[in-house]
């Protein structure tokens, strides 16, 4: 992901939060406060001002547009698509936005991009005002929380407004297009990579409330069932699901502890297969403590193939689970649904994901 888009999607974040020609921070506070160059800076300020999201005058400052939420009655000639996430801050959601933003720059389409911060009633409140803006279709990766309730969902549907999900749907729309990524795929071909590295001892590292978490350990169990080895099953972590303010988040905190006990047993694991790449690093972190190395000692393998993966060292081995293409396609299967066009044969599309190798698992030594 290019450096100016994080600076962009930071903005957008704080944006949120300010009214219509409300002043935002200075440049030069900007560059201190995310660690970016004036120019990368720059160029992410001046994309939002040819969005009309910002606007700037000489000598004084930028400021929120009031065209944040752009009305298709205010110009008939270029339509508008919402798109709704869990969390844009996330390093996997810049790839799926960049995909869609790909496509719908081709057809003169506008995206206003909503961040729900896995809180229900945030993401009803998007689709209310996302409905009303007059935008002509949505794409929408559900939240993921405690909060019960689908009331936002009845206001898209009341709307017959076209909507697509990605990596998960929600019962009341069971009909709708579905995108996601081959999750079991992913497991197995992580699993598979360490095995065919030499390793045979392979612990999973994950999170409980996820479906995908699931799917990338059955993938992980059909890989070792292959090579008939033995599931340990004191080698599997599912982490328990936290927390704050109403909000949901989890901590690595626990699965580091959980690595760290594993790592002081005789018979302890020598690879490590995680959830994602803030996992991966923790394995890292787990690995060192315990006096072994990364690689040489302890394979890692982890998913997402973020920003992570090439800062570390060694570089991190990771899944790429397709956000890009996940997008691209979500914005392509729109488009035909609000043109009226015929989608073929089942709603479901599946993304294949791949493994980026680099040095955390060339086998043990």
């Amino acid at each position: 992901m290019f450096k100016y888009m994080q600076v962009k999607q930071r903005i957008l974040l704080d944006v949120e939060k300010l009214k219509p020609h409300e002043k935002i921070m200075s440049r030069p506070m900007m560059c201190k406060k995310f660690g970016f160059a004036r120019t990368t800076v720059d160029a992410a300020i001046n994309e939002l001002i040819e969005e009309k999201i910002l606007y700037s005058i000489v000598g004084s400052g930028t400021y929120v547009s009031d065209q944040r939420v752009v009305k298709q009655i205010d110009n008939p000639d270029v339509s508008s698509w919402g798109i709704v996430l869990p969390n844009l801050v996330e390093d996997i959601f810049p790839q799926f936005v960049r995909g869609i933003e790909d496509y719908s720059q081709t057809i003169n389409t506008n995206t206003v991009i909503c961040n729900t911060d896995n809180s229900i009633s945030k993401q009803d409140e998007y689709f209310r005002r996302l409905v009303d803006s007059g935008v002509s279709g949505l794409i929408v990766v559900p939240a993921i929380s405690r909060e019960q309730g689908e009331g936002g969902f009845e206001i898209v549907r009341k709307a017959g407004l076209p909507i697509v999900f990605c990596s998960r749907t929600v019962s009341s729309f069971i009909d709708a297009p579905l995108v996601y990524s081959n999750d079991f795929y992913g497991g197995y071909i992580a699993t598979k990579h360490l095995l065919r590295a030499g390793y045979r001892r392979i612990a999973y590292i994950a999170r409980e409330l996820y479906q995908s978490s699931r799917e990338r350990y059955a993938g992980y169990f059909a890989a070792l069932a292959e090579e008939n080895i033995e599931i340990n099953r004191s080698f599997i972590y599912l982490e328990p699901l936290r927390r704050s303010d109403g909000d949901n988040y989890y901590s690595n905190d626990d699965s580091y502890y959980f690595m760290q006990k594993l790592l002081e047993l005789p018979d302890h694991p020598d690879a490590f297969f995680c959830f994602n790449d803030r996992v991966g690093a923790q394995a890292y972190r787990a690995v060192r403590q315990a006096g072994f190395a990364v690689s040489d000692d302890i394979g890692v393998v982890s998913y997402d193939d973020t920003g992570i993966c090439d800062v570390i060292e060694p570089k991190l081995s990771s899944v790429n689970f397709g956000g890009f293409e996940m997008g691209n396609k979500a914005a392509a299967i729109l488009h035909k649904s609000i043109e009226g066009g015929h989608l073929e044969g089942t709603n479901v599309y599946v993304i294949q994901p791949k493994l980026t190798v680099r040095d955390s698992c060339l086998g043990p030594k």
